[in-house]
């Protein structure tokens, strides 16, 4: 049985995520208010710990290796066909979030058959590496055009953004997706704290937001035109990462969540991350946003319109998969379900 809890708030988060990445095609000219920073900023934690949340839950529905093996290669598949064909990059280059949780779910896949004591070292060697790298931190992303590799390509750059300077490296965000994953296999056990994981959760995030609006907390530009401010993660901002969840566990132990549009565009999500990002590289030129004579009423229906097309295209997804039953499973991959 799939947790409503899981698919809400991953689809939450995918949305929350397509507004952070299309904010600046939007609204280039116009500051983004901090409060609105650290709301883009909730989508990748929330979607990162989903990602190892939802693999203990399918262990616990039987779900094969095979089947966990195959979605790993459909992430790749997705992230490379991204930074191929739509960004024209050189994939494994920049670390995006697809190849985080993919080789997140490899590390899993070998440390779920070990002692738990095991996730613990490697969770503890995460952040003290993470502290350790923090000062070496280079905030100028180097993304490598597809057709200047052989002149341009450093392998010592590739490293350094896969572990410490990328999108989403390694350090600290692999982490994450433990997290979610040994907190759902010990979610009974710690099930008697929910209530005041909850308080807790919601104390801290609200702290947080009220201090950074305060400007208490201080974070770096936009980076590349990207609203997020964990570019890279300082320790206010992973105190309000544990802070999502706190109340995300909550609500996975209660399973209680069943808004249908949000759950289906969790069960749906990679789907949807790769449909908005060809919205973003294919649909918003056509509006030519940079043209300053386009009202900001007609700014926000074109960005609602981008919503319109996400939901019709997860409705067509559930035609097709209801349409095609266990057929088509070449094509199903294809279409990221």
């Amino acid at each position: 049985m799939r947790n409503h809890a899981v698919d809400f708030f991953r689809g939450i988060a995918i949305l929350i995520m397509v507004s952070a990445n299309s904010y600046s095609y939007f609204f280039s000219d116009i500051s983004c208010p901090i409060g609105i920073r650290v709301l883009f900023s909730s989508a990748a934690p929330i979607f990162i710990f989903m990602s190892g949340v939802s693999l203990r839950l399918s262990e616990e529905n039987g779900k094969s290796i095979y089947k966990t093996i195959k979605r790993i290669f459909q992430i790749v598949f997705f992230a490379v066909l991204i930074d191929v064909l739509i960004w024209e990059i050189l994939p494994f280059y920049t670390m995006d979030v697809l190849y985080l949780i993919s080789f997140s779910l490899i590390i899993l896949l070998i440390l779920r058959k070990l002692p738990d004591y095991f996730a613990l070292i490697v969770f503890a060697l995460i952040n003290l590496l993470t502290l350790l790298f923090s000062p070496y931190y280079i905030f100028d992303l180097v993304e490598l055009s597809i057709f200047s590799v052989y002149e341009d390509y450093n392998f010592l750059t590739s490293v350094s953004q896969t572990f410490i300077g990328g999108w989403f490296p390694v350090f600290p965000w692999i982490g994450i997706s433990l997290l979610g994953y040994y907190t759902a296999k010990h979610r009974f056990v710690l099930s008697k704290f929910s209530r005041s994981f909850l308080v807790t959760g919601l104390i801290g995030f609200l702290g947080f937001l009220y201090l950074t609006i305060e400007g208490i907390f201080s974070f770096n530009l936009p980076r590349s035109n990207y609203m997020e401010i964990f570019y890279p993660v300082t320790f206010p901002f992973f105190a309000y990462m544990i802070s999502i969840f706190l109340i995300l566990f909550y609500f996975i132990v209660k399973n209680s969540l069943k808004f249908k549009l949000l759950k289906l565009c969790g069960t749906y999500s990679l789907a949807v991350y790769f449909f908005h990002v060809v919205l973003i590289k294919f649909y918003l030129p056509i509006f030519d946003l940079e043209n300053q004579e386009i009202s900001l009423g007609e700014r926000l229906v074109i960005f609602s319109s981008l919503f319109l097309l996400i939901f019709s295209h997860v409705l067509f997804l559930i035609w097709f998969e209801r349409k095609t039953g266990k057929s088509h499973t070449f094509l199903k991959f294809l279409l990221g379900v």
